[in-house]
């Protein structure tokens, strides 16, 4: 469909593509910009149809947090606060719920009982400085936010950018951010869900009720 001629030129040489060539690349770009159009449409999946990854067992977990201890991961999206609801087990999905009634809590790095949760530029660890000791969790592969411990210190809550390309595609073109959770005692891990690449991720973290009056001190 298309050729390419070389003659020497002055000691360098002249490419000279067909005109098929040209038609050809125009075609490609045309189709590139529609399969971005078509994965648009679909950059926010329902998220009951993402599959899990890790170990389940931290489902029920997640699920006590949630009816025993009003604790929800959740993010303040304007205008309103999201959460994402374990009472249906793996049928995932995020809640919109009125922003007076959660209140941000967790405690960040520092966990209760001295532990502080931190991640270098290799690995993920937590200093216990009361028994001075340092364990080592987990390789730092893209993890993207700070770790963050629940506000039971049981859990830890952080965002991992997915560096490689996975099957299926959540978010088209953009870049995949998974949400994950890990218990440190049991070394167990549950990407909870998936957000594309313009979800202000960096405002995911621990939300207890606020009616409740179960609000721990920050």
């Amino acid at each position: 469909m298309w050729s390419i001629y070389s003659n020497q030129h002055v000691g360098g040489a002249i490419v000279k593509v067909s005109k098929d060539a040209f038609y050809l690349l125009v075609v490609a770009a045309f189709l590139l910009l529609a399969a971005e159009v078509c994965w648009y449409c679909y950059r926010f999946p329902n998220e009951k149809d993402l599959p899990l990854i890790g170990d389940r067992q931290l489902i029920s977990v997640l699920q006590y947090e949630q009816q025993s201890q009003h604790t929800v991961i959740g993010s303040m999206v304007e205008p309103s606060f999201q959460f994402i609801d374990m009472q249906k087990g793996t049928d995932i999905e995020f809640v919109n719920a009125p922003k007076g009634d959660y209140q941000q809590d967790g405690n960040d790095m520092h966990g209760k009982e001295g532990r502080i949760a931190s991640c270098n530029d290799k690995v993920c660890s937590v200093v216990d400085s009361n028994r001075n000791t340092t364990t080592v969790l987990f390789a730092n592969n893209h993890i993207v936010t700070p770790l963050q411990w629940s506000p039971d210190g049981r859990l830890l809550l952080f965002v991992r950018d997915l560096a490689t390309t996975r099957l299926p595609v959540r978010c088209g073109f953009d870049n995949e951010h998974d949400v994950v959770v890990y218990e440190p005692e049991t070394r167990m891990e549950l990407t909870v869900t998936t957000v594309c690449g313009g979800y202000p991720y960096k405002r995911i973290g621990w939300y207890v009720r606020r009616k409740l009056g179960e609000i721990r001190g920050n």
